[in-house]
């Protein structure tokens, strides 16, 4: 079960443990030591520093690992990840993925969020060998690796017995919070990426996801973007799925991913 630790701002000593930080001056705090100091994590007793930066968000605030440190915090707490040679992150160059001095990643696509100029242009990555050499690793990352990049980060690959994780708006919040952290050339994953909404009660209402993904096309379509889109795939059905899998392009073909405990998602760009 992921845990949350008291925290420590380096610069002030102040220790807030996890009742003190949900309290307004825990968020006063975090805004003085923003872009000053980092943080401590004491998930640990053995006076080990698990340093985490702070990172300044739409929401507000939200710590980052820094570089190769995940693996140093204790399992069950919440900044707790496999190191790089433990995880998929072991198949890719620090060209694909780097973490970013503020702790946020840079993330290198295989094919960019930016569309071609023209039709004629073809920017769709050359298909890798199935069983290439293991000691092979890529520069950038397609969008099943993404997809496995952000369920990651936002821990929803660790299974809580107390807390079953079932698709909802939860989910896609977590996963909307990692993509605001990654930097994809000039923008910020979270700019791009289309999550599942809500229908809002109201007759021609709109809830806040509605909205924040028709903003994100009309983002789109101002700067010629290829949104990636998440979604929980529907239960397949033999007669509609079959027709529409020889129909669709080749690219959509090969864009959905099984995640595991019989949950599917897709991701398409």
């Amino acid at each position: 079960m992921s845990q949350t630790y008291p925290i420590e701002i380096a610069e002030t000593k102040a220790v807030f443990y996890p009742k003190q930080q949900a309290e307004d001056r825990w968020e006063q705090a975090l805004e003085r030591a923003h872009l000053k100091t980092y943080t401590m994590c004491h998930c640990l007793s053995d006076g080990n520093e698990c340093k985490l930066a702070i990172r300044r968000i739409r929401s507000g605030y939200v710590f980052a690992r820094y570089q190769d440190t995940n693996h140093n915090h204790r399992r069950n707490c919440q900044f707790y990840g496999p190191s790089r040679g433990q995880s998929g992150m072991q198949g890719y160059t620090r060209k694909a993925v780097n973490v970013r001095a503020d702790g946020g990643l840079t993330v290198s696509l295989a094919r960019g969020l930016k569309a071609p100029k023209s039709e004629v242009e073809n920017d769709a990555p050359p298909n890798a060998p199935r069983h290439g050499d293991r000691a092979v690793r890529r520069d950038t990352m397609r969008l099943g690796g993404l997809l496995d990049l952000l369920w990651e980060e936002a821990s929803l690959n660790r299974w809580d017995r107390a807390k079953p994780t079932y698709w909802d708006v939860r989910v896609g919040t977590a996963l909307l919070r990692q993509a605001e952290k990654m930097h994809v050339g000039r923008l910020t994953l979270d700019q791009a990426l289309l999550l599942p909404a809500e229908r809002s009660r109201q007759e021609n209402g709109k809830t806040i996801e509605h909205q924040r993904n028709l903003d994100v096309l009309a983002f789109a379509r101002k700067l010629n973007l290829r949104p990636i889109a998440i979604s929980p795939l529907a239960r397949y059905d033999r007669a509609r799925d079959v027709r529409q899998i020889h129909q669709a392009p080749l690219a959509e073909r090969n864009a959905s991913y099984s995640l595991g405990s019989g949950r599917h998602m897709g991701c398409l760009s």
